[in-house]
């Protein structure tokens, strides 16, 4: 990924060795990749752009095997919404292929990614952190990430 305005690129994921491998999505099996472009200016973290992509591999290279994905980009321009959506598949009717349509979506805080990967996925809590705080911490950085977000006038 590509560094916007001297930003910094981080990625979630699992270790094999010194190897940054995608989180193996149960029980499907698909894979996620998580990464983030962030800059900070004066006391806040800035979120240029992120990507959230759903593929049927672990490998990053892999074009074809991504299902969906999502994408943030704070200074867009006017040709797709900033934040949205590709599915790859093709409409069920007409053929048309779908995976370069941007279909607008809201702005997705890590905090609710990690909770629909506990919820919906069983990604499993570190030993001894109580699942009830866990998701009440998760609910409150969210709840504080959309308070404290600048790209309020971001559109579309």
């Amino acid at each position: 990924m590509q560094s916007i305005r001297g930003s910094k690129s981080r990625a979630v994921g699992r270790f094999a060795g010194v190897d940054v491998l995608p989180l193996e999505l149960k029980p499907s099996g698909n894979c996620l990749f998580v990464s983030q472009d962030i800059h900070r200016e004066d006391n806040k973290v800035i979120v240029e752009s992120c990507t959230y992509r759903f593929s049927r591999s672990d490998d990053p290279s892999d074009e074809e095997a991504w299902v969906f994905r999502y994408d943030y980009v704070r200074f867009a321009g006017n040709n797709h919404p900033h934040t949205h959506i590709h599915v790859n598949a093709n409409h069920r009717f007409t053929g048309q292929d779908l995976h370069h349509i941007h279909f607008p979506s809201a702005r997705l805080s890590l905090e609710q990614l990690i909770a629909y990967l506990i919820l919906e996925h069983g990604v499993e809590l570190l030993s001894g952190v109580n699942h009830d705080e866990a998701m009440r911490l998760l609910q409150r950085n969210h709840t504080e990430f959309m308070r404290r977000r600048t790209d309020h006038e971001v559109f579309p």
